[in-house]
């Protein structure tokens, strides 16, 4: 019979509730839930003040950024961007890290944060201005985003430029830790705004043009605006501005080929 084996069996498994048979191995258990969920909490010795912050540097690289400062000279508006930029590095904790954006139509990062000012001052030096308008609003939104996957305390969001955004635009954005470097630009110029090509829907080979002129000034003035498409060249169209108006340029020509628009 094989019966008291099967009692055996049944006696020995009671036997072994009564009693841990290995209490260390259950302490290192404990030890390694706890160990792992301060890793998850990224638990830190300290204060967050002494590990330092993650600082946005924007700097605005757009076209308003190679107009010339008011003081004249050939010193552009970038320039004194990156003097305020230098000053504003300098004031700041050494522990603080840093991280510079050109900011135009697109956000672009030259460094990561980092605590190293030799690295940002370097980014700083290769800066140089576009051809397109500020996207305000997408660079900001990067600044936050960049902040908040860094794993740090984050600091402040600063904008060194001319604040010059489209219409479309907030003037006035909701962001708490926002800091604006404002530079002083010479507003009394007139300039080309956007310019757009589509081809006709009603004959083939046509194509129509757009440009649209804006007088950025507090008085009355006229523009000349020349254009030309490849070789053959527009005749120059003479614009009455009034302060802050904008008016558009329109053409129509044929073309069977490619060829650059080009406006002045």
């Amino acid at each position: 019979t094989l019966r008291f084996w099967t009692s055996s069996l049944n006696a020995e498994e009671k036997q072994t509730r009564k009693r841990m048979r290995d209490p260390w191995s259950l302490v290192l258990q404990f030890v390694s839930l706890t160990l792992l969920l301060l890793a998850i909490a990224q638990l830190q010795w300290g204060s967050r003040e002494r590990l330092g912050r993650d600082h946005a540097l924007l700097i605005d690289t757009s076209a308003w950024s190679a107009a010339s400062q008011i003081t004249g000279g050939k010193a552009t508006i970038l320039d004194r961007e990156k003097q305020l930029a230098a000053s504003y590095l300098r004031v700041i904790p050494a522990r603080d890290r840093v991280m510079v954006v050109r900011a135009d139509s697109l956000a672009s990062p030259l460094t990561p944060f980092t605590a190293d000012r030799a690295q940002t001052q370097a980014a700083l030096r290769t800066l140089t201005s576009g051809f397109s308008a500020l996207n305000l609003a997408q660079a900001l939104a990067y600044a936050q985003q960049a902040q908040r996957w860094s794993g740090g305390e984050p600091g402040e969001v600063v904008y060194i430029g001319p604040k010059q955004i489209g219409q479309e635009e907030n003037a006035r954005p909701n962001l708490k830790n926002l800091r604006v470097i404002s530079v002083p630009i010479n507003r009394d110029n007139a300039g080309i705004v956007r310019m757009s090509v589509k081809r006709s829907e009603t004959a083939s080979g046509e194509w129509q043009a757009s440009i649209v002129i804006k007088n950025y000034a507090s008085r009355q003035r006229v523009v000349r605006l020349n254009t030309r498409f490849g070789s053959t060249v527009f005749a120059p169209r003479v614009l009455n501005l009034a302060p802050q108006q904008e008016k558009i340029a329109e053409y129509v020509f044929d073309t069977t080929g490619s060829g650059d628009l080009m406006a002045e």
